[in-house]
């Protein structure tokens, strides 16, 4: 149990056998403490309550803000401080909503994603994306500025990307390559923001 909250935190390098242990070896104690993983990781416990803190993903200063992050499933990340994180499930989440409007979630299919590297990164000169019920391709920049997003808030919105090509804006559909097929079907959900 410990392991998977570790894994479904995000936290793969805190999740190894000698982590677990150090953390089930405290579970008796009464009075609170803290343990320092790998990765930056912080397991705390106070009242029986277990807590993770890490401190890669609390809200920084502009300075500090990444613009690329290579997202794991299941993970979280942080790109330009927004916090995303991503998780398997079954079938279609879609946050309707304004394009670049957070928080936002989205599904995309496991088949499409198996084998192939999830990155989320703020937009680049020439960035497109082929939506599902359109034919074609349209620029982000046409997207953004149709959807008055605001100029300031362009640069800084995080997308989903997938073999450099964009899968997903927030509050806007999916590339169709990566739309689940099926509200049965196997997707990774992706939530930004929130």
């Amino acid at each position: 149990m410990v392991r998977l909250w570790l894994l479904d935190a995000g936290c793969a390098q805190a999740a190894g056998w000698d982590e677990v242990e150090g953390i089930l070896a405290h579970r008796g104690e009464k009075t609170a403490w803290q343990m320092s993983l790998p990765g930056g990781v912080l397991v705390r416990a106070a009242d029986g309550v277990l807590t993770l803190v890490q401190p890669d993903l609390r809200e920084t200063d502009e300075t500090d803000r990444t613009d690329e992050a290579e997202l794991q499933v299941p993970g979280r990340v942080a790109v330009a401080g927004v916090q995303v994180t991503a998780r398997r499930m079954k079938g279609i989440v879609r946050t309707p909503g304004p394009v670049g409007a957070l928080p936002s979630s989205c599904s995309l299919d496991a088949g499409a994603m198996r084998g192939k590297t999830l990155l989320v990164r703020t937009r680049r000169s020439g960035d497109r994306i082929r939506p599902l019920g359109l034919d074609g391709s349209k620029t982000l920049q046409d997207l953004l500025v149709d959807a008055k997003v605001p100029a300031a808030k362009r640069d800084r919105l995080p997308l989903l990307v997938v073999d450099d090509e964009v899968v997903w804006v927030p509050g806007y559909r999916v590339a169709r390559a990566y739309a689940v097929r099926g509200p049965r079907a196997a997707a990774v959900q992706v939530r930004m923001g929130g």
